[in-house]
């Protein structure tokens, strides 16, 4: 006898469905923790990019983050919207995000800057990221975890 019995096949596709079902929990999770780091490297490039603006063009540059709608304006008017991630305003000292809703984080031509502290999230991902912005020297900082004082690490 040649070919396969039906339950040989049934064992194959039962098998198949397992896996595919673990592959793609895998992937759901795989894509939040990415959809976190994407955010957070563009956030950290257009404050970057708003700072050197300032410094090369003696000019102000502001960026403003809408914390209620996920969504931030860069300095040149354009909206990035971060669906699937969670950003919150930190205030300092503290790990536990505040209610504001919106905040101009401006740079100046000298090179200082408001003082932010920016949380990245997701409620399915296990990747949380900081972005902090030194009010004196306008540098903008990544951090993965916050700790009870506030000072990240």
């Amino acid at each position: 006898m040649r070919g396969f019995t039906l339950i040989e096949m049934m064992v194959v596709i039962a098998i198949t469905a397992i896996l595919f079902t673990i592959a793609i929990g895998a992937y759901q999770s795989l894509r939040s923790d990415s959809l976190v780091t994407s955010a957070r490297d563009q956030i950290s490039s257009i404050l970057h990019q708003a700072r050197l603006t300032a410094l090369s063009q003696r000019v102000s540059q502001a960026v403003t983050i809408d914390f209620t709608n996920d969504a931030i304006t860069d300095a040149l008017g354009n909206s990035h919207s971060y669906d699937g991630v969670d950003i919150e305003k930190v205030p300092s000292g503290s790990c536990t995000p505040d209610a504001t809703a919106s905040q101009a984080i401006t740079f100046t031509s000298l090179g200082a800057a408001t003082a932010s502290v920016i949380k990245l999230s997701s409620a399915s991902s296990t990747v949380t990221s900081y972005l902090i912005v030194n009010a004196i020297t306008g540098g903008v900082y990544m951090y993965g975890s916050c700790t009870g004082s506030g000072v990240l690490s």
